[in-house]
């Protein structure tokens, strides 16, 4: 949902909430800095994918990405304004595993950046 009028649009971060099958809820952010960053014009569209490592069943995920005006066409008319897209809603239960060392060849074929690892399993213990 871009802004009337804006024409471009900045990643600042993507947001998710995990829940695993056994009840447990993990919600983390992923700032969109560096290599992550990306900008969007009107009729573009930015596809990106990564590897999440857990060591639990995922029930769902529910995901959102904040974008900021770059120019000034915001509702007050002014450059920076924060909004927010929500992404679908995952069911992952059942999906399949693959080992780490394929995951880097699952997006770029089909126009997908990939945006590496992430272990949660290693990191917090989920």
């Amino acid at each position: 949902r871009r802004p009337a009028g804006c024409s471009s649009l900045k990643s600042r971060a993507r947001f998710y909430v995990l829940k695993g099958s056994d009840g447990k809820v993990f919600p983390f952010t992923r700032p969109t800095i560096g290599n992550a960053s990306f900008s969007l014009k009107p009729g573009e569209e930015y596809k990106f994918c990564w590897c999440l490592v857990v060591g639990r069943e995922l029930q769902r995920i529910v995901a959102g990405q904040l974008m900021e005006t770059e120019d000034a066409a915001g509702a007050s008319g002014a450059a920076g304004e924060f909004h927010h897209e929500e992404l679908p809603m995952l069911f992952p239960t059942g999906a399949p595993e693959i080992e780490l060392s394929d995951a880097e060849r699952l997006g770029p074929g089909d126009g997908y950046t990939f945006t590496g690892h992430l272990d949660l399993w290693t990191m917090a213990g989920f």
